[in-house]
């Protein structure tokens, strides 16, 4: 299993990276985006084109967009094998849950994850990880796919949140790390899972376990 699961967008350093886990040049890399988990956002999504941008600009290969909800899941299932990325934009993340198990992807996710990378952008990184036990549960998900046994807390100590929006999401972090091992990741940082081992790659992102920093970048 190959995993990028990111706060934000791709860096130079994250996009070095998935051209590693590929194995291909990356103008040869091919792309197919998932958007669900924005799908009820009525707010300002240009983070979303912002982050297109950035992946079109650094993978020449094609790039595409799999509806979800619009297709079969066999339609969904052959479309995504022809590329080499699945990529996982952010949002709702229980909403992202919901919508896998409800379209079938959850049940074909593992047969993808055996050749595919993964590159997840916040909600699309979470839901690779458990679930945090201090979130109330929406939209009927009381688990995600906890391939990774920790949990991501995305966003830390970004410029376009509150100072109290960003004490809050840090003291979250450690809380929830009581439980689990916890990564805070900042917007130019992500976690990387190449088969059993996992690491963080960027700046500004801490491992906690049992409230405490045990490795940060």
């Amino acid at each position: 299993m190959k995993l990028v699961l990111m706060s934000a967008n791709n860096t130079k350093e994250i996009t070095e990276k998935i051209v590693e886990l590929v194995g291909k040049p990356a103008n040869e890399i091919s792309v197919c985006m998932i958007n669900e988990a924005s799908n009820l956002s009525n707010g300002d999504r240009r983070w979303f084109f912002k982050g297109w941008a950035k992946v079109a600009n650094a993978f020449g290969g094609k790039i595409s967009c799999c509806n979800l909800l619009a297709m079969d899941i066999k339609q969904v299932e052959t479309w995504l094998m022809e590329y080499d990325v699945i990529w996982c934009w952010g949002g709702n993340t229980d909403y992202l849950k919901s919508v896998f198990d409800k379209t079938g992807f959850s049940t074909i996710l593992p047969k993808l994850l055996k050749t595919k990378v993964w590159v997840g952008s916040s909600a699309g990184s979470c839901i690779m990880c458990n679930r945090p036990s201090i979130k109330p549960a929406e939209y009927g998900v009381s688990k995600w796919f906890g391939y990774v046994n920790c949990c991501i807390r995305p966003h830390i100590n970004a410029s376009y949140k509150s100072k109290e929006d960003n004490k809050k999401n840090l003291d979250d972090s450690y809380a929830e790390s009581q439980n689990q091992i916890l990564y805070a990741l900042s917007d130019t940082s992500a976690v990387i899972v190449d088969g059993q081992k996992t690491s963080m790659l960027g700046k500004k992102a801490l491992k906690l376990d049992k409230g405490k920093v045990v490795e940060k970048v």
